[in-house]
Parts: structure tokens; C-alpha cells; sequence
């Protein structure tokens, strides 16, 4: 078994299997567009809470991934209570506060 640290030949090319979107933990896995191969697993780094932006990027547990940015939903008045949720004023535990 080969480890997905190793290159490897996929094709003719040496590739690394950890870190290349076009043969993601094996040679020919393709990740789809817009997503990262990390530790040989296609993720999407928008999302991710724990390759947030760019593999190995750990949000914490006040946080959460939107838009590849650690963002806590409770305080953030360009994502309150939910991602891209936008306050005009201020976000305060998750809602909008209008006053």
C-alpha cells in the first residue's frame, strides 16, 4: 500500500496523492472545481471547519467556516446566526439588532 505522503506516478507525472486536486488519495480523483485536495481528501474551503481557506486552517469552536473566513455567527453582522446572513446595523447572539 502506498502512503498518500509518498509521490507517486499517476500518468507519467509524479504527483503527490496529500495534495494534488487532480489525483486527490489516488490517482485520477479529481476534485471538483473550487475545492482543495487536503491530506488526499477533496474539501470544499468555504465550508471546511477544519481546512477553512486553505488546508489545515481549524476553525475554532466559537467559530465557524463561511466563505473560507472564521467567522463567529453570534457577533457577526455580515453573517449573523447563519452564513451571509447580513445585518445593516449589528449582530448580537445571532440576530439582528434593528434599534
Amino acid at each position: 500500500m502506498v502512503s498518500i505522503m509518498q509521490a507517486v506516478t499517476c500518468g507519467g507525472i509524479s504527483v503527490s496523492l496529500s495534495t494534488d486536486p487532480r489525483n486527490c488519495g489516488r490517482c485520477d480523483n479529481v476534485c471538483p472545481q473550487g475545492s482543495l485536495c487536503c491530506s488526499g481528501v477533496c474539501v470544499d474551503p468555504n465550508d471546511s471547519i477544519s481546512n477553512c481557506g486553505n488546508c489545515g486552517i481549524v476553525c475554532n469552536a466559537r467559530t465557524q467556516c463561511c466563505g473560507g473566513n472564521c467567522v463567529n455567527l453570534l457577533y457577526d453582522s455580515n453573517n449573523c446566526g447563519a452564513c451571509n446572513l447580513v445585518c445593516p446595523t449589528s449582530c448580537v447572539f445571532g440576530m439582528c439588532n434593528y434599534a
